[in-house]
């Protein structure tokens, strides 16, 4: 059983540190990257989605979304102690703060994808949406990727802590 634990241990270790490597790396020119640097810095982000998904027991899956304006819209699916659809609204300025985090970590240039190699972990998706862009940039796995995705999925969580001082706007889940 111990071995079992041990051998556990050591592949989630592995995973967790290997996870910064999976980056893209680029080739571009100097002047290019420092176009793309521009452009991403010029970018303005005007909603953040967190999902955190479901697992074989009985983790919390839920959505929520952070609006510019400082407005939350918290989704639940399962497993949650507020079951429906709620909003709050916080300051704008909480939500800038939120959202530079996001920018200062350069989110834009994760990849889409992170490779899931456990399948009972709940799962952390990010829907990033850009003043200037039509299709969001969605992180899947997020939480097999760089450790500051993980930090970030706090960051937003921070945001879903329902309670009492929420306004309840459905009974429904999606």
């Amino acid at each position: 059983m111990k071995r079992n634990i041990s051998g556990l241990v050591l592949v989630t270790s592995i995973l967790v540190f290997t996870a910064c490597a999976q980056q893209k790396k680029t080739t571009a020119a100097p002047k290019a990257k420092a176009e793309a640097t521009q452009k991403a810095d010029e970018q303005t982000i005007t909603s953040i989605v967190m999902d955190r998904t479901a697992c074989f027991g009985r983790c919390p899956a839920y959505r929520i979304e952070v609006k510019a304006d400082g407005t939350a819209t918290y989704t639940s699916r399962s497993d949650t102690k507020y079951e429906g659809v709620y909003t709050k609204k916080f300051s704008e300025k909480a939500a800038a703060a939120l959202f530079k985090q996001f920018v200062d970590q350069k989110v834009d240039t994760c990849q889409d994808k992170y490779e899931n190699k456990i399948a009972d972990l709940p799962g952390m998706i990010f829907e990033i949406y850009y003043s200037d862009m039509q299709e969001p940039k969605r992180i899947m796995n997020a939480h097999f990727g760089p450790n500051y995705l993980k930090t970030l999925g706090k960051e937003v969580d921070a945001f879903s802590k329902v309670d009492d001082k929420w306004t309840k706007v459905s009974d429904s889940k999606e």
